[in-house]
């Protein structure tokens, strides 16, 4: 059979308009159920909606102003084992398998130090029983089988912290290696992000993963790499080859007018004072 060069590497504007409509009626209902604060409705109008071709691994992303959603599965429901003996599995196509927040911590500094030292001294609103029971009924929202997800894997709940003064690569390697505390120079802080997880740690590829910030209770991270528990439905396009394989229409040219139709349009302007065509005026501050 003769690879299909078409639908592995090009995606019409004909199957991009379909592909998008569904992927952000979905993404809204993400949003809704996980309580994001979107602004707008995700649609082309109002988001950043990248289609990939029908062929291509995952059908895609839709990136808001202040989220990104993705579609990262390639149609095989893939197990296997990671090093820890943990089972995990792929994302199936056509299911929305990711939501991040962008940028969580840009508000609170400008470095990723500053930024910690400024969120381990804000309150938190969660502690980690609290974060589980909302992790696990956000999960709930979006329509995981969370009973058949935790008959599978166990829920694991932790705080994030970080060592002031940070530790040297020297004393983080032996800390990790004998499993040991480091000096007491190093004091722990511990910062209001929670990370609940079914089926290992967050270093452990887990199948579900859920980061949240606990001052404000929002969502900074939903990670399914294993969608078989989602129990929405896929997103498929049955007609995606016919689709695809329809032109797009063609591109229009813009050209600039003409003298004399800028003198008519205005003949009371001279000529040394009109401007350039397609020039825009910079003033300095």
């Amino acid at each position: 059979m003769p690879f299909d060069f078409t639908n592995h590497f090009i995606a019409s504007m004909a199957y991009k308009s379909v592909a998008a409509q569904q992927m952000s009626r979905e993404a809204e209902f993400f949003s809704s159920k996980l309580n994001l604060q979107e602004v707008q409705r995700i649609g082309l109008s109002t988001a950043n909606i990248s289609v990939n071709p029908p062929l291509r691994a995952g059908l895609g992303y839709i990136e808001t102003r202040h989220y990104q959603y993705s579609f990262p599965g390639d149609g095989v429901v893939t197990k296997g084992t990671n090093s820890n003996g943990v089972i995990f599995g792929f994302p199936e196509r056509g299911k929305l398998a990711y939501v991040t927040k962008k940028d969580p911590f840009g508000e609170y500094g400008t470095t990723l130090d500053e930024s910690l030292s400024t969120i381990a001294n804000l309150p938190s609103c969660l502690d980690t029983n609290s974060a589980f029971v909302l992790a696990r009924q956000w999960l709930v929202n979006i329509s995981v089988d969370v009973s058949g997800l935790e008959k599978l894997h166990n829920p694991l709940t932790s705080q994030e912290y970080f060592y002031d003064p940070p530790l040297s690569p020297e004393i983080y390697q032996a800390t990790i290696a004998l499993s040991k505390p480091p000096p007491a120079i190093h004091k722990v802080k511990y910062i209001p992000i929670f990370n609940v997880t079914w089926g290992g740690t967050p270093d452990e590829n887990p199948p579900v993963w859920v980061r949240i910030f606990g001052t404000t209770k929002e969502l900074m991270h939903l990670r399914m790499e294993n969608t078989t528990f989602l129990k929405r439905p896929p997103i498929v396009i049955s007609n995606a080859f016919e689709l695809n394989a329809t032109p797009d229409p063609p591109l229009k040219e813009l050209t600039p007018p003409s003298p004399a139709s800028q003198t008519n349009a205005n003949p009371s302007q001279s000529d040394t004072n009109r401007p350039a065509p397609f020039r825009r005026r910079v003033e300095g501050n």
